[in-house]
């Protein structure tokens, strides 16, 4: 899928994004995750992103994470992706719009990323 218009998407790893998914579903904002099993990475499928300044962008590059560019792919996993390991959800969509704000997504890695330290 597409990254540019109605979706963003924001990727980090899995250990991060559990605390993350916690945190926006306690904001009753959590939506749908996809798992690179192989890599343990965590893509948060977002609304529209917006450009970041360049000290939240390094901020987030400390943690790990990152906003996927207008024109990048974002992989959605099909039933042979999730049998063979490749790809999973971790949380699959369940309404078209179920996507959480990118805005949200970045403030709650920010802020889960300091909880923890």
């Amino acid at each position: 899928m597409p990254v540019g218009g109605l979706v963003g998407a924001v990727t980090m790893p899995v250990e991060l994004g559990r605390r993350v998914q916690a945190g926006l579903r306690i904001r009753m904002l959590a939506g749908p995750v996809v798992e690179r099993t192989q890599t343990q990475r965590w893509t948060f499928i977002t609304g529209p992103g917006h450009t970041l300044d360049d000290v939240i962008y390094a901020e987030l590059l400390r943690l790990g994470a990152s906003v996927a560019p207008q024109g990048d792919n974002v992989v959605l996993p099909s039933p042979d992706d999730e049998r063979l390991g490749l790809w999973r959800w971790e949380s699959a969509p369940k309404a078209l719009n179920d996507f959480p704000p990118q805005s949200a997504v970045i403030a709650t890695t920010r802020a889960m990323a300091s909880a923890a330290k």
